[in-house]
């Protein structure tokens, strides 16, 4: 809670009540409209993370920390009169996360792992919500969300006041952000039009792009191709552990090989085309696009299906262990 001397919060506004907003483009900061709701106000500041300030690693910048940075803007001069500056923010890290042929990139690297943080200055459980907001709308930055207390208790509502006014907030900046790109994009074709004259270079661009998708897909199947042979691998040892039980288990053991569970069947299925057939260097950089394409959704598809059936492989050895165990204790009764 601030300690200053407190002054009537239409003292900070300009004339169209948005605040002192900083234009420069380093210290860009988003303001939302003033909620207003029995002599209390609310109003968010969001400050995005630039890309200046975290490095190629995640880490911010080494000239300000954290701790700085956030207090900077919870003490913005808009703020001064504030009874409470709630604040969370939200950046990447130097973690990324694991991913197995599907969630992992071309390059085999996750996606960053955010680490978030918040401040609720006395307003109880508010920086938590703003946590969420944060991670909902899948922004990295700053938000803080100050209210001055007009004497009368609001309740519960103040968390939904809390959150409307973060949310409009980081919109704006979604929007400028939409409206910037569209520009940049605009510019760019401009030059490029520009430099290749009537008629030129669009077509020599269109053909990069698709040899490179080429060159990423034929990457890519060609990783994935190893995964399924580990994954086949996987489900055969899993698979394997349940045959001599299954040929063991009683008199009539060929009916029951040749009845089987659909799991075993599958299962079955799936050890001996692993076995039988190798696996086929393929030459998928001599293969057109389309059928590229066609091919790494093939591919998704059979991981899927490999994962179900080492799950339900796995559920199987958990559902024999419980019956034998139960068995085992059955004969010690006996």
């Amino acid at each position: 809670m601030s300690t200053a001397k407190k002054r009537a919060f239409e003292e900070h506004q300009d004339g169209n009540g948005n605040g002192n907003e900083d234009k420069s483009s380093a210290n860009e900061v988003f303001i939302s409209e003033p909620i207003l709701d029995r002599s209390s106000t609310f109003i968010a500041h969001f400050h995005p993370l630039a890309n200046s300030q975290a490095s190629s690693t995640g880490q911010t910048a080494k000239d300000k920390s954290l701790t700085s940075t956030v207090k900077g803007f919870q003490t913005h001069p808009d703020f001064a009169a504030a009874d409470h500056r709630m604040v969370a923010w939200r950046r990447p890290s130097a973690q990324r996360t694991l991913g197995l042929g599907l969630a992992a990139s071309s390059a085999g690297v996750g996606k960053t792992i955010c680490t978030t943080g918040s401040d609720d200055d006395g307003e109880k459980y508010a920086g938590k919500r703003l946590e969420r907001v944060l991670i909902d709308l899948d922004v990295q930055g700053t938000i803080v969300v100050a209210r001055w207390y007009g004497g009368i208790l609001l309740g519960p509502v103040r968390f939904t006041h809390i959150e409307n006014a973060a949310r409009e907030a980081i919109g704006k900046w979604k929007s400028k952000s939409k409206q910037r790109q569209q520009a940049e994009t605009t510019e760019r074709q401009a030059k490029r039009q520009k430099t290749a004259g009537p008629g030129g270079g669009d077509e020599d661009e269109d053909e990069a792009q698709l040899a490179a998708e080429r060159a990423r897909l034929a990457r890519q199947l060609a990783e994935r191709d190893n995964s399924i042979i580990v994954l086949r691998g996987l489900l055969a040892e899993k698979t394997a552990k349940h045959q001599p039980d299954v040929l063991q288990d009683g008199a009539g053991a060929g009916a029951v090989a040749s009845q089987g569970t659909p799991v075993q069947a599958t299962t079955a299925t799936s050890t001996s085309s692993s076995q039988s057939s190798p696996a086929k260097k393929m030459e998928y950089s001599e293969m057109p696009l389309q059928r590229l394409r066609q091919l790494d959704k093939a591919r998704d598809a059979t991981i899927a299906f490999i994962l179900k059936q080492i799950d339900k492989a796995e559920e199987e050895e958990k559902k024999k262990e419980k019956e034998n165990k139960q068995e085992g204790s059955s004969e010690v009764q006996d």
